[in-house]
């Protein structure tokens, strides 16, 4: 068992055991849904807090400001006086109480200061009542949804992230500036507006870009933006202002910058060359979504619109399916309390779970608890998820588990979500689009999946057997490409431009993804002349590669010369030798992965990855030409190549993914630790395929993989055929 680090609230219930034992907190009556709020009373010249608790019932509609906030670290404590006892708390939430007050008085001119109250959970709820705990958790939802105002508190202290608030300001008045005058938003994205603001557009620093558009960079990239209870707090809040130290923002002004951050990304709809006013870093920031991480801004303004039209939706169960779809968001953010992947998001959620933070009750039985409420639920809407929700299926839970990603479960059966495991080891989820392996293989009388105590029963389809897994390169060896992209992928994140390695170090990296994966992938063209789906066996490797059921190499030219670049050697930064080794006499690609010999350039590439090997595929690559001449839409082989190595869309396979064939020459991605003898099976419920591994009158769930050939219902042919049967399969 891994020994997770206390929750912040069992930090401060050790630390102030003897004065939470006090009368200071009397209980809170279930009935009226009574709240403790905080008066600030005073904060004295050497920044000492003063405040008085004051129980309240939400039923009566009280005023109050809602903090949201990141713990922070809790070795650094200060003490703070509540109804005149002295009381232990964080920095932060120190730092937070002697600025919030000033802070609403500034939003609320008109009111006076004694007004002001406000809910912090450390010292708002008994952290030493296990029971009041979980019932303030259940209360969660309507304390931020019921607060006038919610102050997402960022920390104080660095004047470079209040100016960060102030540039995003200017960039939202000036999107407000364009709509004020009527036009259309042509004007915002084709940055004529940036000009006036030198400092928007030019290296100012050593770094390569804006110092402004590197603060934004460093806000979006605090953990605050991380912390599981903060997508909720944000999501149900009426009104919320972004706080740091002195300087406020209302949140909804960042709509602008991720208006121009996504539109940016696409920025040849708008603009196909640089603006001169524009130096050329910040061009390619903003070209390639570098300097502003807009993806988890996304998510949260996403999940607030959809709260905000639940009142008006027509349709309940809608609602409730979104509700779940939310629920996939838990396992990729931060909870210091690891039942908190579940119980931070009840409110978004909407599962009729009571929260126990109790010792005794084990945190594997958190995520049974929660599968088995997903499970009846789908139960009862099942034909209504199915057309209407593309994330959820009766099994998608599968995809945060396995044996094949950890060998500790934590006590976990091997079939129930491990949130926790698998943000502490950093596993990343299969991506993959247009996969059906279940499509219109089970009968409809098919028994739904079931869990009876420990052990989970499903209806499915066992394909085949691993015979081989290749040797991918495992993720410590890709540590230094890992960095690379992060600098790459994100020019303002922490890490900095100075910290960035030359390309030339990942030299061993490119010799290794190539040397690793090029015998295991000339085996196995060497034994399969076409592969069972009747395509090439390398175009094979490719769509597998791809994790697209529905990929079409011709579409993904660039990316397939990017992946046989990476076989042959072609890397900007490869050695001299693995090039001249790999890439074969004269750059002839090579016949050992299935090319044809005697032919070159286009028609070669062609011959294995053009549609139903009729069409040509332009590469550039005349009749005997070099591979290594290949260039597409302006790149060369080598830039190709080496951009294929740092995409993010690769990701899964650098990180905890493994090619592996099956005995009857099938070829897919499972997880890391997947071996031969695991099965493969087409799961009712799973759109993708199953790794499992057999056991004494059971399996154990490897993990879910893509499987060339049988992710779009293939699996009904073989049932047809007698090859396979429809079984019941029970998985511990």
């Amino acid at each position: 068992m891994i020994d997770f680090p206390q929750s912040r609230k069992e930090h401060l219930q050790l630390a102030s055991s003897s004065i939470m034992d006090s009368p200071l907190y009397h209980p809170l009556r279930v009935s009226g849904r009574e709240i403790r709020l905080l008066e600030i009373e005073n904060v004295s010249d050497d920044g000492a807090v003063s405040c008085r608790l004051e129980t309240v019932q939400l039923d009566q509609n009280p005023q109050f400001v809602a903090l949201s906030y990141l713990w922070g670290d809790a070795s650094k404590m200060e003490s703070v006086m509540v109804n005149g006892r002295e009381m232990v708390v964080t920095i932060n939430l120190a730092a937070a109480l002697r600025h919030v007050r000033d802070n609403w008085s500034t939003e609320f001119p008109s009111r006076p200061p004694r007004e002001f109250r406000i809910w912090a959970d450390a010292l708002c709820i008994n952290q030493a009542d296990i029971a009041e705990r979980g019932q303030q958790v259940m209360l969660m939802a309507d304390i931020y949804s019921s607060a006038e105002v919610v102050f997402a508190w960022l920390g104080s202290g660095k004047p470079e992230l209040e100016v960060a608030l102030e540039t995003v300001g200017i960039v939202a008045n000036e999107l407000y500036k364009i709509k004020e005058r009527g036009s259309s938003l042509y004007p915002f994205f084709t940055l004529g507006w940036m000009e006036k603001y030198s400092f928007l557009c030019k290296d100012d620093s050593q770094e390569g870009y804006s110092q402004r558009w590197r603060e934004i960079g460093f806000l979006f990239n605090m953990r605050y933006w991380r912390r599981v209870w903060v997508m909720q707090e944000l999501a149900l809040a009426r009104c919320i202002f972004l706080v740091y130290g002195k300087k406020m923002l209302e949140f909804d002004v960042l709509n602008p910058l991720g208006m121009l951050a996504r539109v940016m990304s696409k920025t040849n709809l708008f603009l196909p060359t640089k603006p001169p006013f524009v130096d050329q870093q910040t061009w390619i920031g903003l070209k390639t979504g570098g300097l502003v991480d807009w993806k988890l801004m996304k998510r949260i303004i996403m999940l607030r619109e959809m709260i905000l039209q639940r009142p008006k939706a027509e349709n309940p169960v809608k609602v409730q399916v979104e509700s779940w779809s939310n629920a996939l968001l838990g396992f990729a953010l931060q909870a210091t309390d690891p039942r908190d992947h579940v119980y931070g998001l009840l409110g978004l959620t909407q599962l009729d779970i009571v929260p126990d933070y109790s010792l005794k009750t084990p945190l594997a039985d958190v995520y049974i608890q929660y599968t088995q409420a997903w499970l009846q639920f789908n139960r009862e809407h099942e034909e209504f998820i199915s057309k209407n929700d593309s994330l959820l299926a009766e099994l998608w839970f599968l995809q945060f588990t396995g044996l094949g990603h950890f060998k500790d479960t934590l006590g976990f059966p091997t079939w129930a979500p491990n949130f926790p495991q698998m943000q502490r080891e950093n596993i990343t989820t299969l991506a993959g689009s247009n996969c059906e392996a279940d499509q219109h293989v089970f009968p409809r009388n098919t028994p739904a999946a079931l869990i009876e105590g420990n052990s989970l029963l499903v209806s499915g389809v066992i394909i085949d057997t691993v015979s081989h897994v290749a040797p991918f390169p495992r993720s410590e060896q890709m540590a230094p490409l890992r960095q690379y992209t992060a600098s790459v992928n994100n020019m303002s994140a922490p890490i900095g431009r100075q910290n960035m390695p030359p390309m030339e170090t990942l030299q061993p990296l490119m010799d290794l993804a190539g040397g690793a994966l090029r015998p295991f992938f000339d085996d196995f063209v060497s034994r399969h002349s076409v592969y069972t789906t009747g395509i090439p066996p390398l175009q094979a490797i490719f769509r597998a590669y791809m994790r697209d059921g529905k990929c079409s190499p011709g579409e993904t030219a660039s990316v397939a010369l990017g992946f046989v670049g990476t076989l042959v050697g072609m890397s900007c930064v490869a050695s001299p030798e693995r090039r001249a080794r790999l890439a074969g006499p004269e750059g002839v690609l090579p016949e050992s992965l299935g090319f044809p010999g005697g032919v070159t350039g286009n028609r070669a590439f062609s011959a294995v990855f053009a549609p139903g090997g009729g069409a040509v595929i332009d590469i550039g690559v005349g009749e005997g030409k070099r591979f290594a001449e290949a260039t597409f839409q302006g790149a060369g082989i080598g830039e190709l190549t080496d951009a294929h190595m740092y995409n993010e869309d690769i990701h899964p396979l650098r990180n905890s993914w493994r090619f592996f064939e099956t005995s009857r020459g099938y070829i897919g991605i499972g997880p890391d630790l997947i071996q031969a003898g695991d099965v493969v099976a087409v799961l009712k419920g799973s759109r993708r395929p199953a790794v499992l591994r057999p056991g004494e009158g059971a399996y154990r769930h490897v993990g879910l993989c893509y499987v060339e050939g049988l992710v779009r219902g293939e699996a009904r042919e073989l049932v047809r055929e007698g090859k396979c049967r429809v079984e019941r399969l029970k998985v511990v």
